[in-house]
């Protein structure tokens, strides 16, 4: 039993919080209707013309659908056959222009052994900011169980978690107490039933931030849709907006509810990330307390953000506490942040 009475059975298997999500939050918020996504020609001229002074001419352009981010994601082709991938935030999106700029940080400053498609051109002019990368044809990886992009991904972040961070990447502290007081939030505003909250609270309370500290470099926000396969079979890691120094068991922490979200069961999610080198660094509950502060901060932002990532959210949020729960049912753990 846990302190609030819950039975492992009850942990392990929590009710459809996509059922509750649609109870509770029509009163959170105002829904707004969809902004489409700006295209290529609705950049400024001088934006585009900065742009095009770096790659050259611009023939064409396809929008890519799907991102969470405000703004422009396109696929831009280019003469001799040539495509780049562009990425564009508009005015009054101070959010987004952050990330963009520490983005455009990172393109500059990963070690060469990092598998990041290179920054070819930048622009920030009336108010837009555009980025502009290598495009790298394929699919997202899949991180299902079999899957063959699984062990690709598995040693690809071990290796990651080799490589020092680069002068100025900003310490993973930062990025976690957005998490920890968001997660503090949704605990005293939002509803989330027993014995999910009992699973947070408890994981909560015995996290200690200062385990997160150290020099690996991290990207801090792996999922399929960053973890690109290329039609060579090889591997990329994209978006290095969140990129930070930081222990490299950080990494595999917040790796885990994604392999959960892929159809892994909870204890098979942990034996593969145990298999990983670094996983062992992980101090008693650092894991689990990150895993909560995460769920919890999806949790909220599937009831009160923006309509468009709301399911994404939930699924991710479920994983979450999926992987909390099995660990406080079964009383110890595979891992060692237990």
């Amino acid at each position: 039993m846990t302190r609030a009475g819950a039975t492992a059975d009850q942990i392990q298997h929590p009710i459809n919080l996509g059922i509750m999500l649609g109870a509770t939050t029509a009163p959170a918020r105002r829904r707004r209707r969809p902004v489409p996504s700006p295209l290529w020609r609705d950049l400024p001229t001088r934006a585009r013309r900065t742009v095009e002074d770096q790659i050259g001419p611009v023939l064409g352009s396809d929008p890519i659908v799907g991102g969470l981010m405000p703004g422009l994601a396109a696929r831009l082709h280019l003469a001799g056959g040539r495509t780049m991938f562009a990425k564009a935030c508009p005015p009054g999106q101070p959010g987004a222009a952050r990330l963009l700029a520490r983005e455009a940080w990172a393109a500059g400053s990963l070690p060469p052994q990092v598998p990041a498609p290179a920054l070819r051109a930048a622009a920030d002019a009336e108010g837009w900011a555009v980025l502009v990368f290598d495009h790298v044809p394929g699919r997202d990886a899949d991180l299902a169980p079999e899957s063959p992009d699984l062990p690709r991904v598995l040693a690809a972040v071990a290796r990651l978690g080799e490589v020092a961070a680069p002068a100025g990447a900003p310490p993973v502290a930062g990025h976690a107490q957005v998490l920890l007081g968001a997660a503090r939030r949704v605990l005293a505003e939002c509803p989330l039933p027993e014995p999910q909250r009992d699973v947070c609270e408890t994981a909560l309370a015995r996290f200690d931030g200062s385990v997160l500290a150290g020099s690996a470099l991290l990207h801090y926000d792996l999922h399929p849709g960053n973890l690109r396969r290329g039609e060579d079979g090889s591997l990329w890691l994209l978006d290095w907006a969140f990129a930070c120094a930081g222990a490299p068991w950080v990494e595999l922490a917040l790796l885990g509810p994604r392999l959960i979200e892929a159809g892994h069961a909870p204890a098979r999610a942990q034996a593969l990330l145990a298999g990983l080198p670094a996983w062992n660094g992980a101090p008693f509950g650092a894991a689990d307390g990150l895993v909560a502060a995460w769920t919890l901060f999806r949790w909220g932002r599937a009831l009160r953000g923006p309509d468009a990532g709301r399911a994404g959210r939930l699924r991710a949020a479920e994983a979450g506490l999926a992987w909390l729960g099995a660990d406080q049912a079964a009383g110890e753990s595979a891992h060692p942040g237990r």
